[in-house]
C-alpha cells in the first residue's frame, strides 16, 4: 500500500474516536474479549498470518486485565496459562489438538497494527469489538494523550499534503507539535562536561531564542490582535447594549439572542499557491467575548475591562519573548499561535497583520 492511501485511510478513522473506545476497556469483561479473539485467531487459521498476528498482539492487553497471579480461581480456570496460546484450549470451542503446530502467530511492528486496526475498525459495527481492538492494540503502541504518534513514519511532505487532502485536526496537530518543540527554551538542559554525548547534541540542536526577524514580526501581529481585542469587545458591548434596549422598548423578536466575538484569520485571495496555509486558517479562530440577552451591562463592562489588561505570558514556546525584549502577548496571540495548536512558526512568519480581521456573529 503507498504512503498516501495509507494516509487516507487513517484519516477515515478519527483518532478521537479511537482513543474513546480505548478508555472504555473497563466496560468489557476480560473473559468476554478474550474468547472473542481466540475464535478470530482461530478463524485465520490457514488464511491470515498477519491476522492471527494482530488478534494475539491484542489479547496481550487482556490477559494483563485479567490478573491471574492475583485471582486463583481465575488461575486454576485457565490451568495458569501465561500467553495466548496457552489460553486458546479453554476459550474456543473451535481450538483442536495440533492446531498450533500447524498454524502459529508472527511478529508485527506498530505500524502494521495500526494499519490492520484501521482497517478492522471501517468494517466493524459492533462497539463491544472496536472496544476490543483499540484498548487492546492501543495497548501495544506508544500513545500520547492526543494520539500523535498514531502518525509516526510519516515524512513531513506527506502531512502537509494530507492537510491539504483532509483538513484533518490531528495532522496539524502532528506538524505543530514537532515544529514547536525545537523552540521551547524553558526545556533546556544545562550542558556540563558530564552530560553524555547525544543529550549535548539534542540541546545543542535546539535554537536558544526566536530570529530578530521573528521577534520583530511576532510584535507585529501582536500590536494588531491587541487592536483586534479592542475592538470586538467594543462592537460586541454596543450591540448587546442596543439589542436590550430593543427588548425593553417591547421589541420581543430580540428576546432571545447571542453574540459571539471573534478574531479568525483570512489569507489573501491572491495567493493561491499557499494552499497549506489557506487550509490551516480554516481551523483558526478566537473567541474574544461572548454576550447574550441575559447578560447584565455591568457584568459585560466588568469582563472588557478585565480582558483589556489580560496578558498570556505563561510558560511555553514564546515565554522567552517577555524576558529578552519585554513583549507582552495578548491572550489572542498565546490562543491563536500556540495553544491551538494549528501553525508552525513558519506559518506564523506568512501570515500578515492584514490577515487578522474581526468576525462579530449575531444570533437572534
Amino acid at each position: 500500500m503507498c504512503e498516501n492511501e495509507r494516509l487516507r485511510q487513517l484519516m477515515n478513522i478519527h483518532i478521537s474516536d479511537i482513543l474513546r473506545y480505548r478508555d472504555m476497556a473497563d466496560t468489557v469483561d476480560p473473559e468476554d474479549a478474550l474468547r472473542i479473539l481466540a475464535d478470530r485467531f482461530i478463524d485465520n487459521c490457514g488464511v491470515s498470518l498477519g491476522m492471527r498476528g494482530f488478534y494475539d498482539y491484542c489479547a496481550g492487553y487482556w490477559e494483563e486485565k485479567l490478573d491471574l497471579e492475583n485471582n486463583p480461581a481465575l488461575s486454576e480456570k485457565y490451568h495458569g496459562a501465561e500467553t495466548f496460546a496457552q489460553f486458546l484450549p479453554y476459550l474456543s470451542d473451535k481450538y483442536y489438538e495440533g492446531l498450533l503446530d500447524e498454524f502459529d502467530s508472527c511478529a508485527m511492528d506498530k505500524v502494521k497494527l495500526r494499519d490492520i486496526l484501521v482497517s478492522q475498525l471501517m468494517q466493524e459495527d459492533d462497539v463491544k469489538i472496536k472496544i476490543i481492538l483499540c484498548a487492546g492494540i492501543c495497548h501495544c503502541l506508544s500513545w500520547a494523550n492526543s494520539g500523535a504518534s498514531w502518525l509516526d513514519h510519516y515524512p513531513k511532505e506527506a502531512i502537509e499534503q494530507g492537510i491539504i487532502n483532509f483538513e484533518n485536526k490531528t495532522l496539524i496537530h502532528y506538524r505543530q507539535y514537532d515544529d514547536f518543540r525545537r523552540y521551547r527554551s524553558w526545556q533546556h538542559i544545562k550542558v556540563t562536561d558530564s552530560t553524555p554525548k547525544g543529550l549535548r547534541r539534542l540541546v545543542e540542536r535546539w535554537p536558544d531564542e526566536f530570529t530578530e526577524e521573528e521577534v520583530q514580526h511576532f510584535i507585529l501581529l501582536n500590536d494588531r490582535l491587541v487592536e483586534l481585542q479592542h475592538e470586538v469587545m467594543d462592537q460586541v458591548k454596543v450591540i448587546t447594549t442596543n439589542l436590550q434596549e430593543q427588548i425593553e422598548k417591547g421589541f420581543h423578536q430580540y428576546d432571545a439572542f447571542h453574540i459571539e466575538g471573534n478574531i479568525i484569520i483570512e489569507p489573501f485571495e491572491e495567493d493561491p499557491e499557499n494552499e497549506l496555509l489557506a487550509t490551516l486558517c480554516q481551523f483558526a479562530q478566537y473567541n474574544v467575548i461572548y454576550a447574550n440577552d441575559n447578560t447584565p451591562p455591568e457584568r459585560l463592562g466588568d469582563e472588557i475591562n478585565e480582558e483589556r489588561h489580560w496578558y498570556a505570558n505563561w510558560s511555553g514556546a514564546f515565554h522567552q519573548l517577555e524576558k529578552s525584549q519585554g513583549l507582552r502577548l495578548c491572550r489572542a496571540f498565546c490562543n491563536l499561535f500556540e495553544e491551538d495548536k494549528i501553525f508552525t512558526i513558519s506559518d506564523i512568519m506568512k501570515i500578515k497583520p492584514e490577515m487578522l480581521l474581526p468576525d462579530v456573529k449575531i444570533n437572534i
